[in-house]
């Protein structure tokens, strides 16, 4: 039981050692990947923010000011954003910069303007957050591997059974919660989930306390 704890927590903590390693070294092949997921997230916060400028766009004081070919080149842009929100946005959070409509000061121009300006704000908070999780769930299940290999390690015949079994239980604690997460989202949405922040590490707390808490009230149940 000893070596096999040994064993498996080291390639754990040796895979997540590489995926924490790998989060800072390869942080813009990271954001390429989690592009998808973040331009869906954006999707949803722009919604709201298309209609009010809609609604802007159609008042009577915005349109007296605009001309015929501003007022269809608006027109265009909720257009395209309608006919595929997912490339719109897409195009809009890009590295190469999109191009914006040449409108008067006017509240339709500051709407769009403030607008396009929030959703980039926002895709990068997500993309950044994406980047945060990563790093606090491969540093929790490393740091939690390590600890469960070093109890391990350290059980000799003297005190052998209880760190044994606190090293199992820490491990069984980290699976637990690596496949709560994992069950939970498709591949790279659980991997990227931008909710999960620190609430991960207090998962795997509590579950192995209360792992723990069962232990010994196992032991202690009269026979």
């Amino acid at each position: 039981m000893r070596r096999f704890l040994i064993s498996l927590n080291g390639v754990i903590a040796g895979f997540f050692l590489l995926a924490f390693a790998y989060s800072f070294i390869a942080k813009g092949h990271l954001t390429t990947v989690a592009r998808d997921f973040a331009t869906s997230k954006t999707v949803d916060y722009a919604a709201p923010i298309v209609e009010l400028a809609e609604e802007t766009a159609q008042s009577k004081a915005v349109k007296l000011v605009l001309s015929k070919s501003q007022e269809a080149a608006v027109a265009d842009e909720f257009a395209n954003y309608h006919s595929d929100p997912l490339a719109y946005i897409s195009t809009l959070t890009g590295k190469a910069p999109a191009k914006e409509l040449k409108l008067p000061k006017n509240p339709l121009s500051e709407k769009i303007k403030g607008g396009k300006d929030s959703i980039r704000s926002y895709y990068n908070k997500v993309i950044g957050r994406i980047l945060k999780d990563l790093r606090i769930f491969s540093g929790t299940n490393l740091a939690a591997a390590l600890i469960s290999f070093f109890l391990a390690f350290k059980a000799r015949r003297e005190v052998a059974r209880p760190l044994i079994w606190l090293s199992g239980l820490l491990c069984v604690a980290t699976c637990i919660s690596i496949y709560g997460f994992v069950d939970t989202f498709s591949f790279y949405q659980y991997l990227f989930n931008w909710q999960m922040g620190w609430s991960y590490p207090a998962v795997v707390f509590l579950s192995y306390l209360y792992l723990v808490s069962k232990l010994y009230q196992h032991r202690n149940d009269p026979v």
